[in-house]
């Protein structure tokens, strides 16, 4: 695999990966967020170029991550043709880490399996479901029922605690870790309660442009805040330029419910992949 180093390359890949949304969502999330000042600090690389097939996006090697990180030990994917995967694409993730590979492409899976079975390493693997709103799309941005309790505003590295605690994958120093950078490098939003201001529904962008994270504290659910939440935040990543997309489990129905609600539309031709992998403490 070959590193994309200079600007210019960048922006031919990144002209190219449009042309393939929405399954290159992912790279190409993670290209907008390279050329913005690389805060995730990530690198890409291709099978060939300028003529390439494969694309890995994967976490620079400054030594600053921890080997149990998987939020930050993040790689991401596209190939024009799914029946060619190069050898040399498994061989750049280091397999010696705890990690997480994501992709629209799921035939990927399989490939994956085999190669952490020669590895030795434990694996678990799920697919989720994506949507997208297109760049027409336009919601107005609905007031909460009890609108004049609360105002929209950013999340700060004071709610960091309180939406990692929160988060069904968070509970962790890493994960916390991973939520504070995501508020620092990503747009968001949240509804302040007016006079304390605490957060009370919220929704942030990780390093690939992906709306998630939406949560609303259970006595404030009903009132219309994550609508609120989610719509402004779909509408400042495209007044932006930026892709607006979210991935959803299966079987939360309330959070389909909710993203269909304002415009988003399921990416039918294939689901997320999400694959995860950790070394074999024995070996």
């Amino acid at each position: 695999m070959l590193l994309l180093k200079c600007e210019e390359s960048l922006l031919l890949l990144r002209k190219e990966l449009e042309s393939h949304i929405p399954l290159s969502l992912k790279v190409y999330g993670a290209m907008l967020k390279i050329l913005q000042g690389n805060p995730f600090h990530q690198e890409i690389l291709v099978d060939s170029w300028p003529n390439f097939n494969a694309v890995l996006v994967r976490p620079q090697k400054k030594g600053e991550t921890s080997s149990s990180d998987t939020y930050m030990n993040s790689y991401v994917y596209f190939f024009k043709d799914p029946t060619s995967v190069p050898g040399s694409f498994i061989e750049a993730i280091d397999w010696t880490q705890a990690f997480e590979v994501q992709g629209l492409q799921c035939f990927l899976g399989e490939i994956l399996l085999d190669a952490a079975n020669v590895r030795h390493t434990s694996t678990e693997m799920t697919t989720l479901i994506t949507f997208c709103q297109d760049k027409e799309t336009h919601i107005s941005i609905p007031n909460p029922s009890r609108g004049k309790e609360a105002e929209i505003a950013s999340l700060t590295l004071s709610h960091a605690e309180l939406v990692d605690k929160t988060w069904a994958f968070g509970g962790s120093d890493c994960s916390l870790q991973y939520v504070r950078a995501c508020i620092t490098n990503s747009p968001s939003r949240c509804c302040l309660t007016q006079y304390s201001e605490r957060a009370i529904s919220w929704a942030l962008t990780d390093q690939y442009w992906a709306i998630r994270m939406a949560y609303t504290l259970p006595e404030y659910r009903g009132k219309g805040y994550a609508k609120c939440i989610v719509s402004s935040l779909a509408d400042l990543l495209r007044q932006d330029g930026r892709p607006v997309y979210c991935h959803v489990e299966e079987d939360n129905e309330p959070s389909k419910a909710l993203f269909r609600s304002l415009g988003f539309k399921e990416v039918t031709s294939d689901k997320l992949l999400w694959f995860h992998s950790t070394p074999d403490a024995k070996q």
